[in-house]
């Protein structure tokens, strides 16, 4: 890896963190960005260099302009943003509903082509805005060690970011949340789920016992055994769920994002 290169890749890992803005009154936080998943080592080095090249010339900022990021780096693939039948991004899926149902005054019924027409043309406006904060508690995917290694460079490396990154990173976000004091932090990952535990300590508040979302009789559907863990601190409304990309109804996201709404607006309106 050419030092140039290598110095891009570690200021990435250290400082990159997703999309939208830090002074958003409500974050989404994932565990890991999914650049690399089901691709050869060679896909995922030629993927992630577009990626890299973007960031840097845009001047290496923690949270991107991801609408210029979609239309530069995936122009040939297709944006999320843009085109007739724009693919949903799954994860994105479940930040739309629960942030229609938890942020709107009017929120609107989620369905597949609702999500997507949100995706399409509701989405860019709120990161545009800075009403939204999606981020990862790591830049890059650590489970898969070979991929991460053929990425940064070694074994050796790619196992330090796997079990070192993560804390550092926990501590790097409590300060965040700390200085900038959202409304409300929605976590979404139960693999690490320690270090959102931390980080919620660490802000004062912590995570008690696992709560059930359970059926709504007036609306007469059945959760799928989807549950939640909420905090609260003197500001700020801490929620711990599985990712959203994992086997949620549309009915059990817009709960969430009620539970949500009724817990912050004892603060203060989203």
């Amino acid at each position: 890896m050419e030092a140039s290169t290598h110095e891009t890749l570690t200021k990435y890992m250290e400082t990159f963190w997703g999309i939208g803005s830090w002074n958003a009154k409500i974050w989404f936080v994932g565990i890991e960005e999914g650049l690399v998943t089901n691709k050869k080592n060679e896909e995922v080095r030629k993927e992630a260099s577009r990626i890299f090249k973007y960031w840097n010339e845009a001047g290496r900022p923690e949270l991107r302009d991801e609408i210029d990021f979609q239309r530069k780096v995936y122009s040939d693939k297709g944006s999320l943003f843009e085109g007739n039948k724009i693919a949903i991004q799954k994860t994105w899926r479940g930040i739309i509903a629960v942030y229609n149902c938890a942020v709107l005054d009017n929120p609107r019924t989620m369905t597949k082509e609702s999500v997507r027409t949100f995706q399409s043309n509701d989405l860019p406006a709120q990161l545009k805005t800075g009403r939204l904060c999606i981020v990862n508690l790591l830049p890059l995917p650590a489970n898969n060690i070979k991929q991460l290694s053929s990425l940064i460079g070694s074994q050796e490396a790619a196992m330090e970011y796997r079990d070192s990154r993560p804390r550092l990173r926990a501590n790097e976000l409590a300060s965040k949340i700390i200085d900038h004091r959202p409304s409300v932090v929605v976590f979404h990952g139960m693999a690490r789920d320690s270090e959102f535990r931390y980080i919620t300590k660490s802000c004062g508040a912590n995570l008690p016992s696992k709560k059930q979302i359970v059926e709504d009789p007036k609306k007469k559907y059945k959760s799928r055994n989807n549950y939640y863990f909420l905090a609260e601190s003197e500001r700020t409304t801490y929620v711990l769920t599985k990712h959203f990309s994992m086997g949620w109804s549309y009915e059990d996201l817009c709960l969430l994002g009620q539970i949500i709404k009724d817990f912050s607006t004892k603060k203060q309106a989203l």
